[in-house]
């Protein structure tokens, strides 16, 4: 018993003495070691060389701009540039292209059709026509031939308004001659048919034919409107567009007239009116259809009233801004 006992202790203590003798051995081999060198010294800061190899290594390609989108809160959101080819861009373009403009002014145009359809005397207070100062509420023309009346009613209706009452009247000169020649017979015959009438309204408005000669064996024809307000003191001349006059037509009512005809002085004693109609054998007051190819001596009056219309009305607005 005890020599199997013993057996394992030796085991344990040859075990112990050969760990023993390996630490001294790697403890005396470590003492005959040179010392170690010094340790290395690293620099804290980077050289030149390189920063500029960090530059070019480390560089990155520029990122592609996008100006149209803009992040917030995380989501992407399009900006005024990028709103602009869209709902908001056509609104604002068509805004400002006039499409709005033009939708409502069609649907204010259908609108007051409505109106005036429904009721025809409001044409006049949707114009503004009712607010003219001193709008006059008759003219008398200095004629009772409705190819003269007509024209000039509808060209101060068309400005005045409709409750402008139009109407003509019989008149006549006295000294002036059948066919006046040059402007002052003209005019002069026109004042006196004017101050041949029998009435007293205040407007009155008197017009005369003449002729007149604008170069050798050149003649045309000339209407002279003139407007007088006796309440108001006002005279306004304005003359139509001239109509040429085929020299022939004027060398027969030359020859019609007598040298003893008393108002020779101012023209001749047949019309040229006359004259031409009875050439073409229609009504005296149509030759001008005849001679300019189809425009009528109502369309050119008419241009010539309206056009005295508008003068006077531009007095009369003058009038009251110096009230």
């Amino acid at each position: 018993m005890s020599k199997m006992s013993s057996n394992p202790t030796t085991t344990e203590t040859g075990g112990g003495e050969s760990g023993s003798s390996s630490e001294y051995e790697f403890i005396e081999n470590s003492k005959k070691l040179p010392p170690p060198s010094a340790l290395p010294v690293f620099n804290s800061e980077p050289t030149l060389a390189t920063l500029e190899e960090i530059k070019t290594t480390t560089s990155c390609p520029p990122l592609k701009s996008t100006p149209n989108k803009s992040v917030k809160d995380g989501n992407v959101e399009e900006d005024e540039d990028n709103l602009s080819s869209f709902g908001f861009g056509w609104m604002s373009a068509s805004s400002s292209g006039g499409l709005l403009s033009k939708m409502a002014e069609k649907t204010k145009s259908s609108f007051e059709t409505v109106i005036t359809t429904l009721d025809p005397q409001m044409k006049d207070y949707l114009s503004g026509k009712n607010n003219i100062p001193f709008s006059p509420a008759e003219v008398v023309v200095a004629s009772d031939q409705k190819f003269n009346v007509t024209p000039v009613s509808n060209a101060f209706r068309s400005i005045f308004g409709t409750k402008t009452a139009v109407y003509g009247l019989p008149s006549k000169t006295e000294s002036i001659a059948e066919q006046p020649v040059g402007f002052a017979a003209g005019r002069q015959g026109a004042k006196e048919r004017m101050n041949s009438l029998s009435s007293d309204a205040d407007v009155k408005l008197s017009l005369e034919n003449f002729l007149l000669e604008v170069g050798e064996d050149t003649w045309v024809e000339m209407i002279v409107l003139i407007l007088l307000n006796s309440k108001l003191d006002i005279t306004v001349t304005t003359y139509s567009q001239p109509v040429y006059v085929d020299v022939r037509f004027v060398d027969v009512a030359k020859e019609a007239t007598l040298e003893s005809y008393p108002k020779k002085w101012s023209g001749l004693q047949k019309s040229i009116a006359s004259v031409i109609g009875e050439h073409f054998g229609s009504p005296h007051q149509d030759w001008y259809a005849h001679v300019t190819g189809g425009t009528t001596r109502e369309e050119i009056l008419f241009l010539a009233s309206e056009t005295l219309a508008k003068m006077y009305k531009k007095v009369l607005c003058e009038r009251v801004e110096h009230v």
